[in-house]
């Protein structure tokens, strides 16, 4: 950090390493979202993904089956059982 001190990722890499040294220690953070922010985008650098890339939403897919009730498959094995 002292090398350059405009580099804005040393500056946040310092700061998760303070934050993360506090959560392990027990305390709380005040600001855990900004704390997420700042994971986010140093795993997004290390992963030479674009910190400004939005994240692509999957579309629901429909259940084409219908989900058998539990209770119908309880009745049905108890009726097999008794035979």
């Amino acid at each position: 950090m002292q090398a350059n001190p405009e580099d804005q990722t040393a500056a946040d890499l310092a700061v998760v390493l303070f934050e993360t040294t506090t959560l392990l220690s027990g305390y709380q953070l005040a600001d855990t979202k900004a704390y997420g922010e700042r994971i986010e985008q140093m795993l997004r650098l290390s992963m030479n993904v674009d910190v400004n890339e939005q994240v692509e939403e999957k579309p629901e897919e429909e259940n084409e089956e219908p989900v058998e009730d539990d209770a119908e498959e309880e009745e049905d094995t108890t009726d097999k059982d008794e035979l």
